[in-house]
């Protein structure tokens, strides 16, 4: 079972070592974190597994979330 953080949910996945160091090789040529690369293409996998239509509606969902919860940190953040 994932544990939660906050609206997002904790997994810890252990990777092989060679194939580690190819997608710590792939995030450094990309520019970016070796983990950001890898939930860009767990995201990527997923949407081809479940579809356009079904993967666009959760992202919809996970955006309308983000953006109640930065709304609730402003607000929280205004009141004394």
């Amino acid at each position: 079972m994932a544990r939660t953080h906050g609206s997002k949910r904790y997994y810890q996945v252990l990777l092989d070592p060679n194939r580690a160091c190819l997608l710590e090789q792939l995030a450094a040529e990309c520019g970016m974190r070796t983990t950001a690369l890898a939930r860009e293409l767990l995201y990527e996998a997923v949407e081809r597994r479940v579809g356009g239509s079904a993967y666009r509606l959760a992202e919809a969902q996970d955006h309308a979330i983000k953006r109640q919860s930065i709304q609730n940190q402003v607000r929280g953040r205004t009141q004394p």
